[in-house]
């Protein structure tokens, strides 16, 4: 939602909206909804990405639900895929509707999760996803911290400024 004073503000009522949505862990889709209801009046014209990711550790299943926020690369076996879940940014329409996707996991499997100061350069967004696809790839065996590096690394040699901040979450 931007930067300064604002955007603090917003954040701390984002993370009050998913705190009251505890009884809704489970259900991304739900979980979404129920903040997108608290927050549209609250956010004045001002609009919040979010990407909410469910483990099901036991049945080793993600569920994942988005709110206008870039997809998680999902690193298997050689393999770079991005996990798309549709839904729109949370705080602009009451009716929004959010759905969840399920995807099984497997043993050796990595999620980037990353924010879309990662994502947007100045190459353009194709370019930017195939790169990024690449940059995943070629990285996909380092520790998450190396690969985190290496990720902010490649981010500063393909944009002249940093314009917007970078969150990049790696889970194996």
């Amino acid at each position: 939602t931007g930067h300064g004073v604002a955007a603090a503000l917003d954040s701390s009522t984002v993370k009050i909206a998913f705190r009251n949505e505890r009884q809704e862990f489970a259900s991304p889709a739900r979980l979404l909804s129920n903040m997108n209801q608290f927050l549209k009046p609250l956010v004045d014209y001002r609009f919040v990405s979010a990407q909410y990711a469910y483990f099901d550790l036991d049945a080793m299943v993600l569920s994942l639900g988005s709110a206008g926020h870039p997809p998680l690369i999902l690193l298997r076996e050689n393999a770079a895929e991005f996990l798309e879940s549709d839904g729109l940014l949370l705080g602009v329409d009451y009716e929004a509707a959010f759905a969840a996707r399920e995807v099984k996991l497997k043993t050796g499997d990595r999620l980037v999760f990353y924010t879309d100061g990662l994502s947007e350069t100045d190459a353009g967004f194709d370019r930017d996803r195939d790169a990024l696809r690449d940059l995943a790839l070629a990285c996909q065996n380092l520790s998450p911290p190396r690969f985190m590096d290496e990720a902010v690394r490649w981010l500063e040699q393909r944009r002249a400024a940093v314009g917007d901040d970078v969150t990049v979450i790696v889970v194996d």
